[in-house]
């Protein structure tokens, strides 16, 4: 694989990616195709990309250099898949190295939750008494900074709180 350099690449989810792979000059002209790897050590199970697909070629003296493109739409479940290229002229399968796809994605909506379940109502609060809040997103890159507030409904004993992220 020519483009992108590198066995890591950041994309944006719902976002297309171009991928490019070369092979060396012959005759006959090889055939390229595209694969995400299922992430087992065979290589027969992966799953073979059959959109996005373009092909040129190039002469190169009497030889022919095949020229494979891939547009690939990526979604958040593609993260941490590998995407490669394999190329035959009639001998054995060549296989170049793999490029794992990094999706970025938005964070989600903050959640605050107590003692593991989420907090959809006020929280009942007792003077002098503690309590831990936790306040969670996810997105990738990781959110940097989650803060958690608590807004007062009541002043009674004990007191209504509403958190909220």
């Amino acid at each position: 694989m020519v483009f992108p350099v590198g066995s890591y690449v950041s994309v944006i989810e719902n976002t297309a990616r171009q991928f490019r792979c070369e092979t060396s000059a012959g005759n006959p002209q090889a055939t390229v195709e595209w694969y995400k790897d299922n992430g087992t050590l065979d290589r027969a199970d992966d799953t073979e990309i059959t959109t996005g697909i373009e092909k040129d070629t190039r002469a190169s003296g009497t030889l022919i250099v095949n020229i494979g493109k891939l547009t690939l739409s990526v979604l958040r479940s593609d993260q941490e898949v590998g995407v490669y290229c394999k190329a035959n002229n009639g001998g054995d399968w060549l296989y170049s190295s793999t490029v794992v796809l990094d999706i970025q994605y938005e964070p989600t909506d903050p959640k605050v939750s107590y003692k593991g379940s989420e907090v959809t109502s006020p929280v009942r609060v007792i003077s002098g008494r503690s309590m831990t809040l936790t306040c969670s997103s996810t997105g990738n890159p990781s959110p940097l900074t989650l803060g958690c507030t608590l807004v007062e409904t009541h002043i009674v004993a004990p007191r209504s709180l509403w958190p909220a992220c």
